[in-house]
């Protein structure tokens, strides 16, 4: 698999969220949101394993495939994570909750956040893993933003919609770049999201068909040469 098979896979693992891009302050909330999340799951997880896997020992009498983490004990972390997260956001950033609305709760069954979370074995030191799970992050928070900041242009001509839940230089409605733009409502919509990343594929493919990667050639030893051997074989 190449590396721009798995940008697109990873693109595609953001469905649960890519919804929510309707506007760049509730892109910019699910993104952080996520960042949170995955992090304390990823160190709750990295302090759980050893624990989890004498008990498993203890109490299996069975051979089971070895996996680096329960799913179930994943799926409880995460969703316990993802709760809490929202507690706390309902306690102090109340409108915010409100923008996200139903995507906020969609963290937990984000498919890149579980992929990433089923790496951790514990194994490795715990700062590289926070730091592989960090680098998922940058990812998350980048394409969501990227893609609200599209969805904004194609649909009314703004971007940086609902920024004002960061900062007070920028109203709800944005900055106008196209200020004559027609609203277009569909790029508004849910079902708008799929189709601005849609778009973002099949200009990514058509770039990449124009700019082809080059490709690095790797010597193969002549399998046609005789060797010599010499002494007596036994």
């Amino acid at each position: 698999m190449t590396a721009d098979n798995r940008q697109t896979i990873s693109l595609l693992m953001l469905s649960p969220l890519v919804a929510g891009t309707g506007s760049s302050g509730t892109a910019l909330f699910l993104g952080l949101g996520s960042t949170i999340v995955l992090l304390a799951a990823t160190a709750i997880l990295y302090l759980l394993l050893p624990a989890a896997r004498d008990q498993q020992a203890t109490t299996d009498t069975m051979p089971t495939i070895v996996t680096p983490v329960n799913f179930p004990m994943l799926m409880l972390v995460l969703s316990v994570s993802t709760s809490l997260l929202m507690l706390a956001l309902q306690r102090w950033f109340y409108e915010a909750t409100l923008l996200t609305g139903l995507w906020l709760p969609l963290i937990s069954a984000n498919l890149l956040i579980v992929r990433q979370l089923l790496t951790v074995d514990g194994t490795r030191p715990f700062a590289r893993t926070m730091a592989q799970s960090l680098k998922l992050c940058v990812f998350v928070v980048s394409a969501l933003i990227g893609l609200a900041l599209c969805r904004e242009l194609l649909g009314s001509g703004r971007i940086l919609m609902n920024m004002h839940l960061f900062t007070d230089t920028i109203t709800a409605q944005g900055i106008a770049v196209f200020p004559d733009w027609p609203r277009l409502k569909l790029f508004e919509m849910a079902p708008g999201a799929l189709l601005v990343l849609a778009l973002i594929l099949a200009g990514q493919r058509v770039w990449q068909s124009r700019h082809p990667m080059p490709r690095v050639e790797t010597s193969t030893p002549d399998s046609s040469r005789r060797v010599r051997v010499t002494g007596k074989i036994t």
